[in-house]
């Protein structure tokens, strides 16, 4: 993910965008930002736990009490991720075609 955000700014750049000037494509970033945070610090940590109550459900033969909370707060925070995704996809075909010109001149 940290990849596709600085690939976008370099493209962004090249294609003639000044991200400090366009307001959409700050917003993008920053969303894009948050949907990295968000999976990095909540969600890989949630899986993780999960994952650990999982495995002692099966060694002890018994579900674990707490996988419930986990699977819970895993769903929650990747449901974040998803509508931040979605935010992302309009802001690029909403406002990149209504703001900028083609980059392709005839």
């Amino acid at each position: 993910m940290w990849l596709l955000v600085m690939s976008g700014i370099i493209m962004s750049y090249r294609g003639g965008y000044s991200i400090k000037d366009t307001n959409w494509l700050k917003t993008k970033f920053i969303v894009a930002i948050l949907i990295i945070l968000n999976a990095t610090f909540l969600i890989m940590p949630a899986t993780r736990e999960l994952a650990h109550r999982a495995n002692d459900s099966l060694i002890k033969g018994v579900l674990n009490s707490d996988m419930d909370k986990f699977q819970m707060r895993e769903d929650m925070f990747g449901t974040i991720n998803v509508i931040g995704i979605f935010a992302n996809i309009i802001l690029v075909i909403y406002f990149n075609r209504s703001t900028h010109e083609p980059l392709v001149r005839k």
